[in-house]
């Protein structure tokens, strides 16, 4: 078994795989069904059984998981466009746009030649 050493993580505790679910008490409304089913096998068992709602924390983490790539998606829904008004905003070019630019410049250079 490893040692922690105050201050620092060790890999089994960085691990998302044995992590608690995020706080219940906060809205979560497509998942309300098995928050009630987990805190009702929790409440329902001899704390020493109470490895034995591992299937409905399964099934609670598949609903987390698919809350937050729901919340992940409309974040970043037009996040490329924003960033490119953002962008020529600040007078930036886009990495695309610039080897475009340094092409034309590069051909530019050769017909001189």
């Amino acid at each position: 078994r490893r040692l922690r050493i105050a201050g620092t993580l060790s890999p089994s505790s960085v691990s998302t795989k044995n992590r608690m679910h995020p706080p219940l008490h906060r809205p979560h409304p497509d998942c309300q069904e098995a928050i009630k089913a987990l805190e009702h096998c929790q409440n329902t068992r001899h704390w020493l059984n109470v490895f034995k709602c591992n299937t409905v924390k399964a099934e609670l983490d598949q609903c987390f998981r698919k809350e937050k790539q729901e919340m992940l998606k409309k974040v970043n829904e037009n996040w490329a466009e924003k960033e490119e008004i953002r962008m020529r905003e600040m007078g930036l070019v886009s990495w695309e746009e610039h080897r475009r630019l340094e092409k034309e410049k590069a051909d530019a250079a050769g017909k001189a030649k």
